[in-house]
C-alpha cells in the first residue's frame, strides 16, 4: 500500500461522484453507524455546486472531499455566527464531508487530502476555510487547532448526514503566514505519524 500510485483529482463524472456518494455512505452511515437513509449513496442539495475531489490508490477510490465556495451549507445553518465574524465580502471555501475509507487510513491518503484543503483554496484566491466539528469530540478539536483552525462559533444542527447535535464552527485564515508556518510546519510530523501507526 505505501508503495502504490497515490493520485488526487477534482472530479465531475457521474462515474467518479458515485464512487465518492458511495464511499460516504459506507463511513458515514455503515461505519458510524449514523442514520440509514435507506439508500447506497449519500448526497444533498449542496453536491451539485460543490467541489469534489477524489483520491485513489492504485485507481482505487480511497477517500474524498467536497470544498463549497461561499460556505452555503454553514450559512444556512448557522449564517447569523458568520455574517457577524466574518468582513463582508470575505470570500470563504467550505470544505466538509472528509471521508477516507477504513482500509487506507494508515497510509498517505488523509495527510494528502488535507495538504490539498490548504493549497487549493490559497491558490483560488480564498481569504478563509471554514468547517464544524462535533463538540463532543475534543480530540479532534485539539488536532483542528494545532494545524491553525480557529473556533468562531458553536450551533446545534444537522451536519454531514448526522442528526442534530452540538458543533463548533472553525475557520483558518489562510493568508495568515503564521497559519501556513504552523501548517507546513506539523505537516510532516502528521505524514510520519501515519507511518508509524502503519509499522
Amino acid at each position: 500500500m505505501a508503495n502504490g500510485t497515490y493520485e488526487l483529482r477534482h472530479v465531475t463524472g457521474e462515474s467518479d461522484l458515485q464512487d465518492i456518494f458511495r464511499m460516504r455512505h459506507e463511513v458515514f452511515t455503515q461505519e458510524m453507524g449514523r442514520p440509514n437513509l435507506g439508500i447506497s449513496l449519500l448526497k444533498d442539495e449542496f453536491d451539485s455546486g460543490a467541489i469534489h475531489v477524489l483520491a485513489s490508490v492504485d485507481a482505487t477510490p480511497a477517500g474524498s472531499v467536497r470544498f463549497l465556495p461561499e460556505a452555503p451549507q454553514l450559512r444556512k445553518l448557522a449564517g447569523r455566527e458568520i455574517e457577524a465574524f466574518f468582513r463582508k465580502g470575505a470570500k470563504l471555501l467550505e470544505i466538509n464531508c472528509f471521508v477516507v475509507r477504513k482500509q487506507f487510513r494508515r497510509t498517505k491518503v488523509g495527510p494528502m487530502i488535507i495538504r490539498h484543503n490548504y493549497l487549493y483554496p490559497l491558490r483560488a484566491g480564498y481569504d478563509n476555510i471554514v468547517c464544524a466539528t462535533p463538540a463532543k469530540h475534543t480530540r479532534l478539536l485539539s488536532y483542528y487547532k494545532r494545524l491553525g483552525w480557529r473556533p468562531f462559533g458553536r450551533s446545534n444542527f444537522s451536519y454531514d448526514f448526522s442528526e442534530p447535535s452540538d458543533w463548533i464552527l472553525l475557520h483558518a485564515p489562510i493568508r495568515n503566514p503564521l497559519v501556513m508556518i504552523r501548517f507546513w510546519l506539523l505537516l510532516p510530523l502528521l505524514f510520519a505519524w501515519r507511518r508509524g501507526k502503519r509499522d
